[in-house]
């Protein structure tokens, strides 16, 4: 188990995402690309690891009332 002190947030995971097992990132890296050279992922719990191996980069869509 890695000393919590050690840790560093790179990403906020908020949420799943569609049924092919996508899930939503808030990335804090200034290029999120650069998140593919620090997987796997562990949360901060330290229980689970993710391999993040694409990542899709979507614009915010605002629609017109």
């Amino acid at each position: 188990m890695i000393d919590p002190k050690h840790l560093v947030m790179v990403a906020r995971m908020l949420g799943g995402h569609g049924i092919q097992g996508f899930i939503k990132l808030k990335v804090f890296l200034e290029t999120p690309q650069d998140l593919l050279a620090l997987t796997p992922l562990v949360t901060q719990d330290q229980e689970t690891n993710y391999d993040i191996k694409t990542l899709l980069e979507r614009p915010k869509v605002i629609w017109p009332f």
